[in-house]
């Protein structure tokens, strides 16, 4: 439930149906939220389904580099989502070892080929769009959903000043702040847990020396 004297965000209707014979206005799948959801949707849309992603701002990747490993991007390429050329070229730096500490609980541990690449998201977010957009995927970038009402045959995500975007499976890619997910918990709940990420950001280290990460 939401505060009072708002609306529910999702709505489910049981009595009518919104599609007809004609289905070229029903996507198979809408993603809601493109910075992550554009990675699953041009998975599915290398597969054949008809995909769209709704972003209420524009779609493009942040500054701040991701980590990941080159066995994580090669799982991307496996699904399609990139091609082995693209790899390089969102890759910024590739560093081992990492070192894995916790205070005051003893001796370090360092571990090799985990999360030691740095990858631009802006990089990332291009290359993606450009495979999913060439697969026949749709974006719509500037596009505030205000809600989805849920029929028996399809969803209607609806978009404010616009027309309304019907498909089969609506995937929800918000993050934890998405309002689909405040009803599902509850307007007063709480997320049941917190992962704090804590990064900083240096320069004028000697790149000949600067191999290592913790």
């Amino acid at each position: 439930t939401f505060p009072k004297g708002m609306p529910p965000f999702v709505t489910t209707t049981a009595s009518s149906s919104i599609t007809t014979s004609d289905t070229d206005d029903v996507y198979d799948v809408v993603v809601c939220g493109g910075t992550l959801g554009i990675l699953v949707a041009t998975a599915l849309q290398t597969r054949g389904h008809k995909c769209a992603v709704i972003e209420r701002g524009p779609l493009r990747g942040r500054q701040q580099e991701w980590n990941v490993s080159r066995k994580e991007l090669a799982e991307l390429v496996k699904l399609g989502i990139l091609t082995q050329e693209d790899l390089e070229p969102i890759i910024s730096i590739e560093f081992n070892p990492v070192r894995c500490a916790f205070h005051d609980a003893g001796e370090s541990v360092l571990v090799n080929d985990i999360l030691n690449l740095g990858v631009s998201p802006a990089e990332l977010l291009i290359r993606v769009r450009r495979r999913f957009e060439s697969a026949g995927g749709t974006v719509l970038e500037h596009t505030a959903l205000e809600g989805i009402e849920v029929h028996p045959d399809a969803a209607v995500c609806k978009i404010a000043n616009s027309d309304d975007v019907k498909a089969r499976l609506v995937l929800d890619c918000m993050g934890f702040g998405s309002p689909a997910v405040r009803q599902a918990r509850g307007a007063d709940a709480r997320p049941d847990g917190v992962c704090l990420v804590v990064g900083s950001c240096a320069s004028g280290f000697d790149p000949a020396k600067n191999t290592s990460g913790d």
